[in-house]
């Protein structure tokens, strides 16, 4: 637990200590209650909800800290398991489209057209042919050519899954335990995905820096700029 992140968090960006509090909770099937404030039942639980006293408690008596087995986010890339799964799923589309936009303005056939608009939606679409292409920069040939090959709306549905993957891999192991059976449940999580994922593992911690700072740039400014408060 990062106390100095937790401090600033509770204290200055609300709408951040509410995401990880909903996911905190989440994974609680009964929400841990301070011994302090057991006594106080239903009373006691609300109370220990609120910042201020969370704050206060952490202070005064560590050993019985309320966010002991708590998640502090202070490493940012985790932070994509508080987002809901439709916003993961647009942030990784706007992703590998982006990546495959070269490869999207060459499609003339009808019934591919109609695949892929089926696959990113209109919106994601059109932004890959307008705008993707030069919001990429250098990563694209290299995920490119680690991407299976196949036709290229299960390329774009695969490295949108594989980018979620390697995403996590410096994270906690029960953390990544979490996120890795969440993406199985996904929609992305193709056949194709699930037998690709060693062809962009392992990565340097720096390309996957990279790649974390790509994927939130477009997260943010394109699929989901209401999340923006809980990223920094």
């Amino acid at each position: 637990m990062d106390q100095r992140f937790l401090d600033e968090v509770i204290s200055r960006r609300p709408e951040l200590f509410k995401a990880m509090a909903n996911f905190n909770r989440a994974q609680q099937k009964e929400p841990a209650l301070c011994p302090a404030l057991s006594s106080l039942g239903e009373i006691g639980l609300a109370l220990q909800r609120d910042p201020v006293i969370l704050r206060e408690l952490e202070k005064q008596s560590p050993s019985h800290s309320t966010s002991e087995g708590w998640w502090d986010f202070s490493e940012e890339s985790c932070r994509l398991l508080l987002l809901d799964d439709s916003t993961v799923t647009r942030g990784a589309l706007f992703f590998s489209s982006a990546v495959f936009a070269e490869e999207l303005a060459r499609v003339i056939d009808r019934k591919q057209v109609l695949e892929l608009r089926d696959l990113l939606g209109e919106e994601i679409f059109l932004y890959a042919l307008r705008r993707g292409r030069y919001q990429i920069g250098s990563l694209r040939d290299f995920l490119v050519r680690h991407t299976p090959e196949g036709p290229l709306a299960e390329r774009i549905k695969a490295l949108a899954g594989l980018i979620l993957l390697r995403m996590a891999d410096g994270w906690p192991g029960a953390l990544r335990t979490i996120w890795v059976a969440r993406l199985q449940r996904s929609a992305l999580f193709s056949p194709v995905c699930s037998a690709a994922e060693g062809s962009l593992f392992p990565l340097p911690q720096e390309q996957r820096r990279a790649l974390w700072f790509t994927l939130k740039k477009l997260l943010l400014r394109e699929a989901a700029p209401q999340w923006a408060p809980c990223f920094d």
